[in-house]
């Protein structure tokens, strides 16, 4: 063998570059995961959805790294310790007075599953809606 060490950084190379079957793949946990992260609400606006989420990952002490109120996407951040959690809002209109509402978060790398977390924002999401579609500021 001429060149050992070109063999192996091409080799290990490709085996980084293979995606995981299961990343890939659709499962039952995703799509529950999918449910606890959604909430719909009628009778609100995607102006007052955005406005109440963007208010309310304030609350929870995010910074907001981007916001898209044409696309309907907060994307927001804060730090636990050393590790940063980064959380994505997206607000989908199904009527011009029915939307959707879902976020994701994570953890470091890890994507939180915890049903209580995403039970918690939507309480806060809900008073915070209150307070916007009743005009108190």
């Amino acid at each position: 063998m001429k060149y050992p060490s070109a063999i192996l950084l091409i080799l290990s190379l490709c085996a980084g570059c293979s995606a995981p079957r299961a990343a890939i793949t659709s499962s039952e946990s995703q799509l529950l995961t999918r449910q606890v992260q959604t909430r719909e609400y009628e009778n609100i606006s995607k102006k007052q959805a955005m406005r109440a989420s963007l208010a309310t990952l304030q609350d929870l002490s995010f910074i907001l790294d981007r916001v898209d109120a044409d696309l309907g996407t907060i994307s927001a951040s804060k730090y636990k310790g050393m590790v940063k959690v980064k959380s994505t809002v997206t607000v989908r209109e199904k009527t011009p007075m029915d939307i959707s509402v879902r976020i994701s978060i994570t953890y470091g790398e890890k994507a939180i599953e915890d049903p209580l977390i995403y039970q918690d924002f939507f309480s806060m999401l809900d008073k915070s809606l209150f307070l916007v579609k009743n005009q108190v500021d």
